[in-house]
């Protein structure tokens, strides 16, 4: 994996370069994953070009987009191809977040990311499935996104790295890493949170545990694909995602050098 260092933009990082347990290693250049873009410069535009990326992937919602629009991608639409994939996992909370403010409910705001990451699995298969395929489908290099790239963007990630073989510990690492990045945005993260929930920061601050990922966070959307009777990820994700063998062989041909 190697980070990409841009002005308006703290964790985006290439999907390239580690090894899988074929010892292989996946290429580089082709799939990008980030945090929010709504701040990216001139010069990090240029950079984007420079790196060859051709598609951005945009998983967040219709409120988020407007308060933070991408502005600079849409000014470049002549060149980059924008695909607006909604992911919705701001509902339960929403229905919470005064209780939680009121009431100081701290464990309240873990257990919400935990059951974010067993929605992946219940409730948004089908934008999962569209993604994986038309990443092979229509194979152009691609940087996919959400607000602060570590949930739906990390758990995209985790889903194409099993795909590619490598370790578990590799891709659990690379997933918590996030935590590495985010930590000099944490007060953009606070004030987006604050944005999108019209909270002050005192009340907005109580939801710091939203604003990094943790083991436990991966692990529940893990233990929700066992509980639907898979006893390994690959199953899953050729059961319920439809990604075949044919797909999954067809992923390696593309992601990793031979």
């Amino acid at each position: 994996m190697t980070h990409i260092e841009l002005e308006g933009s703290f964790n985006t990082r290439d999907l390239g370069g580690y090894h899988n347990k074929d010892k292989l290693s996946v290429k580089r250049g082709l799939l990008y994953r980030s945090d929010k873009l709504t701040n990216l410069t001139d010069n990090d535009i240029n950079k984007l070009k420079k790196l060859g990326i051709k598609r951005i992937i945009d998983f967040r919602t219709k409120k988020e987009k407007d308060k933070h629009p991408n502005l600079k991608i849409l000014e470049n639409l002549d060149y980059f191809e924008y695909i607006e994939e909604e992911i919705d996992t701001t509902t339960n909370l929403e229905d919470r977040i005064l209780d939680i403010v009121e009431h100081k409910l701290h464990n309240e705001v873990k257990s919400y990311l935990v059951n974010v990451n067993k929605d992946f699995i219940l409730k948004h298969n089908t934008h999962f499935e569209k993604i994986l395929k038309l990443l092979i489908n229509d194979r152009k290099p691609t940087l996919f996104h959400c607000s602060a790239g570590k949930d739906r963007t990390g758990y995209l990630a985790y889903l194409i790295y099993t795909i590619l073989d490598l370790k578990e510990y590799t891709i659990i690492q690379d997933y918590l890493d996030s935590n590495k990045y985010l930590k000099n945005d944490i007060e953009n993260i606070v004030k987006l949170f604050q944005d999108i929930f019209n909270l002050n920061y005192e009340d907005a601050i109580i939801f710091k545990p939203l604003f990094g990922v943790e083991l436990e966070y991966i692990i529940s959307a893990i233990d929700t694909m066992y509980s639907l009777g898979y006893k390994k990820v690959g199953d899953y994700i050729e059961n319920e995602l439809n990604i075949d063998s044919n797909i999954k062989n067809q992923y390696k041909e593309y992601l990793i050098e031979r």
